[in-house]
């Protein structure tokens, strides 16, 4: 492995969508200064224009920028013509070379609508798009665009199919329980995690019933944990089952399914008392306890806090107005490659927000520098 290679390195060979002789601006200097202002806060091509002419003797220290920073419109043709199954291969090539290690580790995949990439008023026509998400390193691995929502089990497996998953533990929410899913995991030698809803209707019904029912001398492991925060006080309660040989039996198909879960949630409000109860089903691969499989369950949802959010406020994804062709997908994965570019930088050991790096990298160049060619990626 070549640690001296930087993520705009794998670029290299990425195929420029434009006429031969008729490129006044090169590709690899298009990708440089998008990078670059994207990680200095840039949210649309407008403002990545506006900071490259603001930075282009600076840049010209990096690459020739002979013929200056393109306008809005340049960057947007070139990245909705740029193909986005080549530019995902090269972040996914960049992500493999990565030092770090993924067995053991849980990733969380899940969906979001680049709301900003609606086609028309009522919000239809925007791009979705599925996300892999190391909880260990908040690093993104891949990701997978569909048409809606719904179109999430097909977009799973595509995903799967293209990561080196072996010895991690897989959480995917409802949407994602699915046979074949299941099977793809374990084939690929690693666990899985899965909420049960109605969408499985039969196996949820039998672990429903199972696992409501009181009268039943159950032998389960069990833990409990609070929290107080954010004006509420959460009370946390896991039973794990793993003495399911008559589930398998009913339900040959899940492969290698090995424990069920019941996660009962008690949420009170510090001001009103007001409760609120919520009751979770979960299947699994694992022979695991409750208080690991609680850790899971409540990991799982980082991928919302520490990725589908940092995208909204810190990369303001859902006001971005790219649409069309490649266009909202090939900037998605720009942004993810800034997150784990900012994610990855911490020279001093300290612990520093995404924001607060972005904010500094606006002003401080050589920081900016120091963060795009991380040779420790």
């Amino acid at each position: 492995m070549n640690k001296k290679k930087s993520f705009l390195d794998y670029c290299e060979g990425l195929e420029d969508p434009r006429i031969p002789g008729l490129i006044t601006y090169p590709l690899k200097e298009i990708l440089l200064c998008s990078l670059c202002a994207i990680i200095c806060r840039s949210t649309d091509w407008e403002e990545v224009s506006h900071w490259g002419k603001h930075h282009i003797n600076w840049l010209r220290k990096l690459l020739p920028f002979e013929s200056g920073i393109p306008k809005a419109s340049t960057f947007a043709r070139v990245f909705n013509s740029l193909d986005s199954k080549k530019f995902k291969t090269c972040f996914e090539s960049w992500i493999s070379d990565l030092p770090i290690e993924l067995a053991g580790k849980q990733i969380a995949i899940d969906g979001k609508t680049v709301r900003g990439s609606k086609l028309f008023s009522d919000g239809t026509g925007a791009s979705h798009i599925v996300s892999a998400f190391v909880h260990e390193y908040g690093l993104v691995l891949g990701q997978e665009a569909v048409a809606n929502k719904s179109n999430e089990i097909t977009a799973i497996p595509e995903l799967l199919t293209n990561l080196a998953i072996e010895g991690s533990i897989i959480s995917i929410d409802a949407i994602g329980t699915q046979k074949e899913i299941a099977s793809q995991i374990v084939n690929k030698e690693a666990d899985y995690v899965l909420a049960l809803k109605e969408n499985q209707k039969s196996l949820y019904d039998d672990v429903k019933l199972f696992l409501d029912d009181s009268d039943k001398d159950i032998i389960y492991d069990e833990y409990e944990d609070t929290d107080a925060g954010h004006g509420r006080i959460e009370v946390r309660n896991c039973r794990v089952v793993k003495n399911i040989e008559w589930l398998n039996e009913r339900h040959p198909e899940w492969s290698n399914l090995s424990s069920i879960a019941i996660v009962n949630t008690l949420r009170i409000n510090k001001k009103s008392l007001k409760e609120q109860r919520q009751t979770r089903y979960y299947i699994s691969s694992l022979r695991t306890n409750a208080k690991q499989m609680l850790s899971y369950v409540r990991n799982h949802w980082s991928i919302e806090n520490k990725l589908h959010w940092i995208l909204d406020m810190n990369f303001k994804e859902d006001s971005c107005r790219t649409r069309g062709d490649h266009g909202a997908e090939n900037f998605s994965l720009m942004r993810k490659s800034a997150l784990n570019l900012i994610r990855k930088y911490n020279p001093d050991g300290k612990k520093i927000s995404v924001k607060i790096k972005m904010l500094t990298a606006s002003y401080d160049t050589n920081y900016l520098k120091s963060l795009l060619f991380n040779h420790n990626l």
